[in-house]
């Protein structure tokens, strides 16, 4: 796998320099130059990547400066329908088309891959970005806040919660949410966590390889990172899902606004619905399941038209499924996990 990448690296980023230099322009030639979000999805992942959009978009956010990158071509139709800048390359071509069946199988492996690729493949083109997995909701501009943030530092990353593995350690640095400014010390951490591709395969784990490596790059060559540990209620998760109901409360009652919710630390089956809890799914449900074509066959103009509600979808909660239960009974396992080995590959992002 790492040496199809390479052999298709010079190719693949003279292919992507226009897409993402006019990405980086918000779609003009004339634009002002600004950092990229990075989005990465094949189709399995398609409801969350559809929902990302909508999301962003009820709340004006603007998503000109997206930059999808498609692992299959039905992903690629799929962003381009929804006007986004989108990236597909015949280098994708082995990682898979559905959603891993379960947390820390190859085709995750696979999947955490593509991430590497598609970050390095940015970074190396001299683009500050911002990485986001798609089962993420956003409230406001996340880049805004990083540009109040110190030029000291070279990236920040999203809080993973407090109960991890020691793999994880010191920094808890979640690889779902991340700002990366481009200088010589990130062009350089990304080469080389590119070629490390083996470490990511053995480990199931974008964070697990990300996390050994930043520790490295830390100590010998001057890496600046900060975990936004103190400003973790402004960048939400499946963490905070389980551990601070109080928030929760707040965040449903809108009597706080973050600048997201990730709904990680959840299984996939249990992501839609806490996303529609929380009042973060605007996806009409006649756009679930379908195929690309069964899509287009129904719309009237872009997908993100047909697809996409101005408010939240209402959450009636189903007293016989149990989820708020079994949130919390996949979350103690978790728990008990990590606390019984620190080796332990257990996280869900």
């Amino acid at each position: 796998i790492l040496l199809l990448y390479l052999s298709s690296y010079p190719a693949a980023l003279e292919k992507l320099k226009p897409i993402a230099e006019l990405a980086s322009r918000g779609g003009s030639n004339d634009g002002k130059k600004m950092p990229i979000t990075v989005l990465l999805s094949n189709y399995g992942q398609s409801r969350f990547l559809i929902n990302y959009i909508c999301a962003a978009r009820a709340r004006n956010i603007d998503v000109s400066r997206v930059l999808l990158f498609a692992t299959d071509k039905e992903t690629y139709k799929l962003g381009k329908s929804m006007g986004l800048a989108v990236f597909y390359d015949e280098l994708f071509a082995f990682f898979p088309k559905d959603a891993a069946k379960n947390y820390h199988d190859i085709g995750y492996a696979l999947l955490m891959m593509a991430k590497v690729f598609s970050v390095h493949l940015v970074n190396a083109l001299g683009h500050d970005l911002l990485f986001s997995d798609v089962d993420i909701a956003l409230y406001k501009d996340p880049t805004e806040y990083f540009f109040q943030q110190s030029a000291a530092y070279d990236a920040f990353f999203q809080h993973d919660g407090y109960h991890h593995p020691a793999r994880f350690a010191p920094l808890a640095a979640n690889t779902g949410f991340y700002y990366v400014q481009n200088n010589e010390r990130t062009r350089y951490f990304f080469s080389v966590f590119v070629r490390m591709g083996d470490l990511v395969i053995k480990e199931r784990s974008h964070q697990a390889a990300l996390t050994t490596l930043i520790n490295e790059h830390m100590s010998l060559y001057g890496l600046r990172v900060k975990v936004m540990g103190k400003d973790s209620k402004q960048f939400m998760s499946g963490y905070h899902y389980h551990a601070d109901k109080k928030l929760m409360r707040k965040l449903k009652e809108g009597r706080h606004e973050p600048h997201l919710f990730h709904a990680n630390w959840l299984p996939g089956d249990l992501k839609m619905p806490v996303l529609m809890e929380t009042k973060n799914w605007f996806v009409q449900e006649q756009c679930l399941d379908k195929s690309f074509s069964e899509l287009k066959a129904t719309a009237v103009d872009e997908i993100g038209l047909d697809c996409c509600l101005l408010e939240p979808a209402p959450y009636v909660k189903e007293s016989s499924h149990g989820d708020e239960e079994k949130t919390e009974e996949e979350f103690q396992k978790v728990i008990e996990r990590m606390q019984n080995s620190t080796g332990s590959r257990v996280e869900f992002l």
